[in-house]
């Protein structure tokens, strides 16, 4: 409905819902690298928004080129998702990792 130009503001729209997409995806791999046995998913969902938003922000945009390879492989080919879907969960453990450091 966006793309069509019937709804004002469609672009504006587009690039906000990317941009939220693109926030929940990083803030939801960030949330999985940090939380461990025990913990309460709130919990770690809190300290993933911390270190995401705040102290590490680097560590967040490196996440995002992630998510773009990953894009990237799967539109080329399809089965090249499986693989590169690991390397992008390797890219957030080293992501929370050097967040550590």
């Amino acid at each position: 409905m966006a793309r069509t130009g019937a709804l004002p503001g469609g672009p504006a729209l587009i690039a906000v819902s990317v941009a939220g997409l693109l926030a929940v995806l990083v803030l939801g791999l960030r949330t999985a690298t940090v939380r461990r046995p025990g913990t309460a998913w709130p919990t770690a969902a809190r300290t993933a928004v911390r270190q995401g938003l705040a102290a590490d922000l680097g560590g967040s945009l490196l996440l995002i080129g992630g998510l773009a390879v990953l894009a990237v492989a799967a539109w080329q080919m399809l089965p090249l998702i499986a693989p590169a879907a690991g390397a992008l969960a390797g890219c957030a453990v080293a992501v929370e990792r050097r967040a550590r450091v």
